[in-house]
């Protein structure tokens, strides 16, 4: 269950420090974006800096005691600490914060003190990179290594545009007789699940069942499973070269059902810093309209595997290649998750 309005966090008076942090895989915490006129900047805060205390504690400890909660909740706690450490920097307006930094080229840390001001650009880009909005759902192009790259934004856009283009793309991958693909899946929030599985349908020749979905039955006091399993279906045009799926916590949903048939039999790697989100509960008869132009989702079917074991919730999609996340990814000077799909789809090719 998750709500956010920006109006709502300008209304309470919470403020930041114009920071996004990122935890890196090593544990060390580094400043990802400053932005102009912000506390962290009129301190002297560059991207790149290294931050080793926030208030006086250790800063993990610091992002230990964070509840992003109000924010969301959360399946897996992998996805839950990385929004430990964006929601870290926001207080109320007037805290002042005793913090040790050290700027990329500094030969020792020092200490600053910010003065929290009222802020939100900084949670929007955290939440979600600015321009992103104007992107098509589904982009593609060919990487200099000749293999095809492919990036679904989401699942909920134009269901017949985003189907039309993906169609388009994996057709000229077919034409082209690109030797191997790269889906990128890691900033999308998932959306129709129907379409996801439609779009999954260009790796398989043959259809299989895929899950079943569990609804809780007060009548008996179990779940109880429905008439029809989830099946997917091969698409008129199959792609058979070595696929590479690129995921993280953001992979959230229909996303996740979606790198989780892709990935049935071993006909995808995996690669990611972290698996996806895990939230991957049933939603859609858990819908409500509430006052004050708001909407409520909570998850009302649990999905299951043939076996009868849950899935994805609660671990989501775990990684075949888990990549360290490193100063230089995490402030965008390179793309080590791409990298190792690259090499993995080469070793398979080659």
């Amino acid at each position: 269950i998750g709500l956010f309005n920006a109006d709502v966090f300008r209304a309470e008076g919470v403020g930041s420090f114009g920071l996004i942090l990122k935890e890196l895989s090593d544990g060390s915490v580094i400043v990802t974006h400053v932005f102009p006129n912000t506390p962290g900047d009129k301190a002297g805060v560059e991207p790149g800096a290294v931050i080793t205390t926030w208030d006086g504690k250790p800063i993990t400890q610091a992002i230990d005691a964070v509840n992003p909660n109000l924010f969301s909740s959360y399946s897996t706690e992998h996805a839950r600490r990385q929004d430990q450490a964006v929601f870290l920097t926001r207080v109320p307006v007037g805290t002042r914060i005793d913090v040790t930094v050290q700027n990329p080229g500094d030969a020792s840390p020092r200490q600053i003190t910010m003065t929290a001001e009222q802020e939100i650009d900084s949670l929007l880009e955290a939440i979600s990179p600015s321009g992103e909005e104007l992107n098509l759902p589904v982009e593609g192009k060919i990487l200099p290594s000749g293999l095809g790259y492919i990036k679904i934004s989401t699942f909920s856009d134009d269901d017949n545009l985003e189907a039309r283009l993906w169609e388009r793309y994996m057709k000229q991958m077919i034409d082209n007789n690109v030797p191997g693909l790269i889906i990128d899946i890691r900033s999308n929030g998932g959306g129709s699940g129907g379409l996801a599985l439609d779009m999954a349908g260009f790796f398989f020749d043959e259809g299989f069942v895929l899950s079943q979905e569990a609804y809780y039955s007060e009548a008996t006091g179990k779940f109880e499973l429905q008439d029809s399993p989830t099946r997917l279906e091969p698409a008129p045009t199959i792609y058979d070269g070595p696929v590479a799926l690129l995921v993280s916590a953001n992979c959230v949903s229909a996303c996740e059902g979606f790198a989780y048939a892709v990935s049935q039999g071993g006909r995808a790697t995996v690669v990611g810093n972290t698996p996806t989100a895990g939230a991957f509960g049933e939603v859609g008869r858990g819908q409500y309209k509430l006052p004050g132009d708001m909407d409520l989702q909570v998850p009302t079917g649990r999905p299951l595997g043939l076996s009868g074991d849950i899935i994805i919730e609660g671990k989501g999609i775990i990684p075949d290649v888990t990549v360290p996340l490193t100063a230089p990814d995490a402030l965008g000077q390179r793309d080590g998750v791409l990298d190792a799909a690259v090499q993995a789809i080469l070793a398979k090719i080659g």
